[in-house]
């Protein structure tokens, strides 16, 4: 049998999740975007707008550290607000194979702790800019930004091995 078989629309094929499981036909949950992609755009052209008024007007108020956590804080915001509109997207165009993923254990937790883990991180670092940077030379703050993703790269890291020695094996059946 074939993994995929791609039909004359590029929506319909063949996907075998396991040798006694078929889905022949349209492929499900391919639903258009729709509001995401004018959304994206206005999103992205007003956080530009947001940027240069804050160099413009308001940025000489702060000092170089504040004025990049403020940045970084706007970025955040921007992640959040698209990140949730194709994240429901992306949920209700799963495949079966996706589908199936979700349901093995701990894969959620797993997603979840790495959207947050590295929006915590980004949380940190608007704190550590805004409050704290102006005590510190640049290499030590170049140095807490370096910590600080080796930490989220361990805690990640450490997340996914565990799943992956556990769970690794299963996969095979589905090259």
């Amino acid at each position: 049998m074939n993994d995929e078989q791609e039909g004359s629309g590029g929506m319909e094929g063949t996907i075998t999740v396991k040798e006694e499981y078929v889905l022949e036909g349209e492929l499900p949950g391919r639903k258009s975007p729709g509001w995401r992609v004018p959304l994206s755009t206005s999103v992205g052209i007003g956080w530009l707008i947001f940027v240069i008024i804050w160099l413009f007007f308001y940025a000489g108020d702060y000092n170089g550290y504040q004025n990049l956590g403020i940045v970084l804080l706007s970025i955040l915001v921007v992640a959040l607000i698209l990140g949730t509109a194709w994240a429901t997207h992306a949920l209700r165009n799963m495949t079966i194979l996706e589908e199936v993923m979700m349901e093995i254990g701990g894969f959620k937790a797993r997603l979840i702790a790495s959207i947050i883990v590295p929006f915590g991180l980004m949380i940190f670092l608007v704190l550590w800019l805004f409050f704290y940077a102006v005590d510190f030379d640049i290499y030590q703050n170049i140095a807490i930004n370096i910590v600080s993703i080796l930490v989220m790269v361990g805690i990640l890291g450490v997340v996914w091995k565990s799943w992956g020695w556990k769970q690794g094996g299963s996969f095979n059946q589905w090259k």
